[in-house]
């Protein structure tokens, strides 16, 4: 029989949902919104969390830089495909870094 790759998570101390409630009830005040996804993990939770709390009045935006690395804005794209809610992806254009900087990509589109 194969062990399950999974622990036992405990559960959230009152502390802890104590300020995830506050969290819920401070988005509910802004009625919309919109969360800077990075697909990292604070970005996924956050984007979690308001869409639970206001549905379709929640939508995500992942920024595409010459400064955000190609593979982590895939990453985050491909994320996006297992969260609920709406989407956007929107080039921002960085006018004071040129092309000469090390971690700016060669040939950025955007």
């Amino acid at each position: 029989m194969r062990e399950s790759v999974f622990m036992d998570i405990p559960s959230p101390s009152r502390q802890q949902t104590e300020k995830l409630n506050s969290l819920k009830k401070y988005i509910r005040t802004l009625g919309s919104t919109a969360v800077a996804f990075s697909g990292g993990v604070d970005s996924t939770f956050l984007l979690k969390v308001a869409h639970e709390e206001l549905g379709d009045k929640c939508v995500a935006v992942t920024a595409m830089s010459c400064s955000f690395p190609q593979r982590e804005l895939e990453e985050a794209i491909k994320k996006r495909e297992y969260l609920p809610g709406r989407s956007s992806l929107l080039p921002a254009c960085h006018p004071d870094l040129s092309m000469e900087k090390p971690f700016q990509r060669k040939n950025c589109p955007w």
